[in-house]
């Protein structure tokens, strides 16, 4: 099981890195049973990335990584009005800078 799943990390991988040489422009969209990723690529260069699976969230990988505690974090996702993006409500409330985002965004 885990060589397959090291197998599937090297086509990835591969894949990527063929899209970012190519200077491609698109969505990579990634489905396995009901967990879903997708990469957004300019001139191939990842843009954003999406995911299903709750580990890859941002509010999980924030909390991962120090860089907001779970408490607040909890009261802001649940105070989100319709619409409403994390990423602007955790800059409006100070608990992580903009730039600080970005760069968390993109590891």
């Amino acid at each position: 099981m885990e060589e397959i799943r090291e197998q599937g990390r090297h086509a990835y991988t591969a894949l990527l890195f063929g899209l970012a040489r190519a200077h491609r422009t698109g969505i990579l969209e990634l489905q396995h049973g009901r967990d879903w990723r997708k990469v957004y690529l300019v001139r191939g260069t990842p843009v954003l990335y999406e995911s299903s699976i709750d580990s890859e969230r941002l509010s999980k990988t924030l909390v991962q990584a120090g860089l907001v505690a779970q408490k607040p974090l909890s009261k802001i996702v649940t105070a989100l009005q319709p619409g409403e993006q994390l990423e602007d409500r955790l800059v409006t409330e100070g608990l992580v800078g903009p730039e600080e985002l970005h760069i968390h965004k993109k590891t």
